[in-house]
């Protein structure tokens, strides 16, 4: 398995490179970097998480948020990436943070990067809840791709662990 992790019962490692449908289910290793309560330092938690992407939604330019006096850039489209994260061996991931990146077609960056992570309404990202540390729990979230000139968002990677960055797991639509 990737990494020396271990898979919960029943459930075997997705492979890096792995490509699958919007709606599968990928299991995968997963790293949580917290701090210490009360003592400085980074704690490195471990476990074993299955992500399900459950939809990629072109939204609107107007969806953004905008500040003080500046205009909608009718350039930026979003897209909105829901999924689904579910703790498979009780690891302490205590508000961990998934994090999914859109892609478009053949796995090009969108070359956009967007300065909020919050205030869209069609798109509420989340961290793990505090206590999610037991085999079974799960939770929703969002993420938010902006895309450039109306290339749509065609694909979703997982690359947030070692083996996973040059060799992501990859849902197309």
């Amino acid at each position: 398995m990737p990494g020396g992790e271990r898979a919960a019962p029943g459930d075997d490692i997705t492979a890096p490179g792995t490509t699958l449908e919007i709606g599968e289910r990928a299991v995968v290793p997963f790293e949580h970097k917290r701090d210490k309560r009360g003592v400085p330092g980074t704690v490195v938690e471990k476990g074993t998480i299955a992500i399900t992407v459950t939809g990629v939604e072109k939204g609107a330019p107007a969806d953004l948020p905008q500040s003080g006096g500046s205009t909608i850039d009718e350039r930026i489209t979003p897209y909105y990436i829901s999924f689904t994260a579910e703790n498979l061996d009780g690891s302490t991931l205590d508000n961990a943070r998934v994090e999914l990146h859109g892609r478009l077609d053949g796995g090009r960056s969108t070359s956009l990067a967007m300065g909020f992570a919050q205030g869209v309404d069609k798109c509420e990202s989340k961290s793990a809840p505090r206590f999610f540390d037991e085999p079974g729990l799960s939770f929703t979230s969002c993420t938010i791709e902006p895309s450039l000139h109306g290339e749509d968002v065609a694909e979703v990677h997982f690359t947030d662990a070692p083996d996973y960055e040059d060799s992501p797991v990859v849902w197309t639509r």
